[in-house]
């Protein structure tokens, strides 16, 4: 049973994995400081949990694959996203999840700046199309980051 349940996870994280990672590429030199220390993978009503200790390869493999620039300071002024929406995102997403906070600029549509600490990057992967990518800040709020090129087709290939 558990392999039949870990195939299309790791089908699943390799398709999210090349298509993030051909669309993101990392040009920061500090980028250990944006590689997590878990890395969570949600389909069919299933989770798995990726360290480099447990499975070494396939965090690797992923890790490499979803590439995440550093971002110094990020358009916002998007509200939160619902609690329902986030459960809902979560049927059939990666998450990196940090355990020291990360810290950002966000700038709302007024021009004001705020620091902004987060620990997740939520990766959901919808049939429409649009892959946005969400952080969960220090404060329990997921916030919108960007758009990012559809995973479905890389999915449906495999």
């Amino acid at each position: 049973m558990r392999k039949t349940i870990a195939l299309p996870i790791m089908i699943l994280a390799v398709a999210l994995g090349y298509v993030l990672g051909w669309t993101m590429k990392a040009n920061s030199i500090d980028t250990d400081k944006w590689t997590p220390d878990t890395i969570n993978i949600y389909a069919k009503d299933k989770t798995m949990e990726l360290t480099a200790a447990s499975f070494p390869d396939l965090y690797k493999k992923v890790t490499r694959l979803i590439v995440f620039d550093e971002l110094k300071k990020v358009a916002g002024g998007e509200p939160p996203v619902s609690a329902d929406d986030i459960v809902e995102m979560k049927k059939n997403a990666i998450e990196y999840v940090y355990n020291k906070p990360i810290s950002i600029q966000m700038s709302d549509y007024d021009g004001n700046v705020k620091t902004i600490k987060f620990t997740e990057i939520l990766f959901p992967i919808y049939d429409n199309g649009e892959t946005p990518v969400y952080i969960r800040t220090t404060d329990d709020v997921y916030l919108f980051l960007e758009h990012r090129s559809s995973l479905q087709w890389m999915v449906k290939t495999i």
